[in-house]
């Protein structure tokens, strides 16, 4: 555990000499991705500057959103935004978007992929993901990415330290939602979305109105 530390040290401090060094010593780190420098050791990297925030119970959505609003320095706390977007079930994505038209944003459905996650991040845009795990509906924050070690950072509400998926997994992680996405942008800004899929927004789009109402009808007394 400790040499972990100690190679995340090296390369964050860039003393890229003695990261391989250490390689080369330490058997514990044979299937490390800093094995990646060798291939590309000047590699691009895009950080946003995301303050993790830890979720209350249930409020993965709500709290995803409070990290990618401060962004665009817009100060809401999970509690204020669930007040829109939350019932008993969880966070809707179409009362989620709705929230955000709301708000000023223009956003977009997508389907995700190592292009337009990067595409997005280089403009400063953050992107909500949504993933299953263990059979139970949650969402996370792409943060960024690192061509040299072949990751991108995603910030899950859950913890404070950011998960790292590689490139190579990124589609096998996430199948179970098709890789669907949302990422949303000042209103002005919005021609910095225009590269993203139209028919893709429009079809998620229909659906969650669809299954949100149906769910809603189904509720009903």
């Amino acid at each position: 555990y400790f040499v972990h530390l100690r190679a995340e040290a090296l390369y964050k401090m860039n003393k890229l000499v003695d990261l391989q060094q250490l390689l080369k010593e330490e058997k514990s780190l044979k299937e490390s991705l800093y094995h990646n420098l060798e291939k590309n050791p000047d590699g691009k990297k895009v950080h946003l500057p995301i303050v993790p925030i830890v979720q209350k119970d249930n409020y993965c959505v709500p709290t995803s959103l409070e990290m990618m609003l401060q962004l665009w320095g817009e100060k809401r706390t999970q509690d204020e935004i669930a007040e829109f977007i939350f019932d008993m079930t969880g966070s809707k994505f179409s009362d989620t978007v709705s929230y955000l038209e709301e708000l000023g944003y223009e956003y977009r459905y997508f389907k995700g992929n190592e292009e337009n996650y990067k595409r997005l991040l280089d403009e400063g845009i953050p992107v909500l993901l949504s993933i299953d795990i263990e059979h139970a509906s949650h969402v996370q924050v792409l943060s960024g990415y690192d061509d040299t070690l072949q990751v991108f950072y995603v910030q899950d509400p859950n913890f404070i330290e950011p998960v790292i998926v590689e490139y190579s997994k990124l589609q096998e992680k996430y199948r179970y939602t098709g890789c669907l996405a949302i990422t949303f942008v000042p209103k002005e800004k919005k021609e910095q979305l225009a590269f993203l899929n139209e028919e893709e927004n429009h079809y998620f789009k229909s659906i969650f109105s669809l299954t949100d109402h149906l769910d809603e009808h189904n509720n009903s007394p």
